[in-house]
């Protein structure tokens, strides 16, 4: 892979040339398939095109040294994404399958995986599919469940530097009791005031300031532990660069309210 950073696409503009899908109807999955990515059929009439029906996870696949692929925290994503479906009333993916379909789909496109820094960002998708205009007060008895990826670089186009983020403290962008849901309405109610943000305080990330603290709880997972795993992986033994390396780590660690050991997922 090129390390010229402006031959990479942008976030999520590219997908990998394989995806995953299954549908439910009469009350149960069906087996899913590996099908090339492209469009996908959909009626006019389905609930998530009037009633935002819908739910998705992010997470990645990193190649290591030795040629392996390695999910992050795919078992913690999946009960996030059944939550996020009892939530909504959407009919809850079966774990065991939702976990074969990810991994069927990084060993499908695994030449596909970037080298380090890059990785494969996986999107489970789940929507609902029941034909009704009508149903705005009804849960939909019908979904599909989709699982494409990405191969991703860095998630901002100027690369790594300092965010700047700005807390909004007057509007909330979802319902309290849907916060914890990655459903696409939540975004939506934040665009607005995103593209707002970036234009007049030049920031890069907005955050509600009731959701503030989750937001540092997600960042130091995301940006800054690995970074000290990093730090402290290349330092040599007794030398002040490890020590500074652990004790970023040990501020890491004091910082999260939450400590999740779950470990990694891996692939064959």
């Amino acid at each position: 892979m090129s390390t010229n950073t402006q031959a990479r696409p942008a976030f999520g503009t590219v997908l990998a040339d394989q995806m995953a899908i299954a549908t439910y109807r009469n009350g149960q999955w069906g087996q899913h398939e590996i099908r090339p990515t492209g469009p996908i059929e959909i009626h006019p009439a389905a609930h998530v095109l009037h009633y935002a029906s819908e739910c998705f996870e992010g997470f990645k696949a990193y190649r290591w040294a030795d040629g392996s692929i390695h999910v992050f925290r795919m078992d913690k994503h999946i009960e996030r994404m059944r939550q996020s479906a009892r939530l909504l009333v959407l009919p809850e993916p079966d774990a065991k399958q939702l976990a074969t379909m990810v991994l069927t789909v990084i060993d499908r496109v695994r030449d596909q995986v970037p080298e380090p820094p890059g990785a494969l960002y996986m999107r489970p998708m789940l929507y609902g599919t029941m034909p009704n205009i009508g149903a705005a007060s009804a849960p939909s008895n019908e979904a599909t469940l989709i699982v494409p990826a990405s191969p991703v670089w860095d998630y901002f186009t100027a690369g790594p530097k300092p965010l700047r983020i700005y807390v909004e403290d007057q509007k909330h962008r979802t319902a309290d009791h849907l916060g914890m849901v990655k459903t696409g309405g939540n975004y939506a109610a934040a665009i607005k005031q995103a593209e707002k943000v970036a234009k007049t305080a030049k920031g890069d990330q907005l955050v509600q300031a009731h959701l503030a603290a989750a937001y540092v709880q997600s960042s130091l997972w995301q940006k800054a532990l690995p970074i000290a795993n990093k730090l402290l992986e290349d330092s040599p033994a007794n030398s002040p660069e490890r020590a500074r390396a652990y004790n970023l780590l040990l501020a890491i660690n004091a910082a999260l309210w939450k400590r999740d050991d779950s470990g990694s997922s891996f692939t064959r």
